[in-house]
């Protein structure tokens, strides 16, 4: 019964280790974080940002716990998200560029500054298809927040 038990357990640990990494977006330009999964929670924070990426962390019912770029943590309702891929530009710099393909000697097609939200078309290794405000290229993916 014990080597059952730890078969099981140890399958259980093993499937949650597994688990990839889920991302998703905002729906609408407004959104409600909730400190718990219900209305019944108080609102912790209103986001105004359509697109905007976030970490799927859990499920409970119809609400998804989440993670957005800054570290907080809360609830949203699942009608609330989209499985748009998108990514939020992070970097240290002014800007980071887009180019015209990914390799290394590819010409800039765009500046994006931080916070500037991109749809994801595809990912490579290191860079992924974006376009944004009408313009399509790549950016590396260091510089995206929303994407494993």
């Amino acid at each position: 019964m014990a080597m059952v038990l730890q078969s099981c357990v140890s399958f259980a640990y093993a499937q949650e280790e597994m688990r990839e990494t889920k991302y998703m977006s905002l729906r609408n330009s407004e959104t409600y974080m909730r400190y718990g999964p219900s209305t019944n929670y108080p609102i912790k924070w209103i986001y105004l940002k359509k697109r905007l990426p976030i970490k799927i962390l859990n499920d409970f019912d119809q609400w998804k716990k989440v993670q957005d770029a800054f570290g907080e943590e809360g609830w949203i309702h699942s009608a609330l998200l989209s499985s748009k891929a998108t990514a939020l530009v992070v970097t240290k710099e002014k800007y980071t560029l887009v180019y015209d393909d990914n390799e290394t000697d590819s010409i800039a097609v765009l500046r994006v500054e931080p916070g500037v939200i991109v749809d994801i078309e595809d990912c490579s290794q290191t860079h992924c298809e974006v376009s944004v405000a009408g313009y399509e290229g790549f950016v590396e993916k260091k510089y995206l927040w929303g994407i494993e």
